[in-house]
């Protein structure tokens, strides 16, 4: 009955709690640079988390390279992305944006993948097929006879 009174006092003073809301920034980032600039940030944390050492020895880092690609400051990025949070609809709409080109993205990806498969495959068979004709021309059309063996034995004699 302890633990039920605990939990339930919880509950209410977790429900009580004021929520803060992140106050509007001084430079607000157009939705649109918003969303390619998560995307950007998507991409690069995928790439750091396959080939961390890689983009460490290369001098990357993710977020302060992708707000110098964009001309931001990491301060003006941080801001906006709490100021948009304000509004977990709206939010929600910018990262669905994200999820919807990341997936076209890989759709692209997929189709460039196995079109090369196909060409590739499709090269394999003519290479195949130019080294069974090139073997074929070297290849005797019909089992020598006795008499045709016989018959050069004669000729070098001569």
């Amino acid at each position: 009955m302890k633990k039920l009174i605990s939990i339930f006092t919880l509950l209410i003073l977790a429900g009580c709690q004021s929520v803060e809301e992140f106050p509007k920034p001084e430079v607000i980032l157009p939705e649109d640079l918003m969303v390619n600039m998560l995307i950007d940030m998507t991409l690069l944390n995928a790439t750091k988390s396959v080939s961390r050492n890689e983009l460490e020895d290369s001098g990357i880092h993710p977020k302060e390279f992708m707000c110098a690609k964009y001309d931001i400051d990491p301060d003006v990025f941080k801001e906006n992305t709490k100021y948009y949070s304000n509004d977990l609809k709206y939010y929600e709409k910018i990262f669905q944006r994200v999820t919807d080109s990341l997936k076209m993205r890989a759709q692209k990806i997929d189709t460039i993948i196995k079109i090369r498969e196909a060409m590739i495959a499709k090269e394999d068979s003519l290479k195949y097929a130019q080294l069974k004709d090139s073997t074929e021309v070297f290849a005797p059309k019909e089992p020598m006879s006795k008499d045709d063996t016989s018959s050069k034995n004669n000729l070098n004699d001569h």
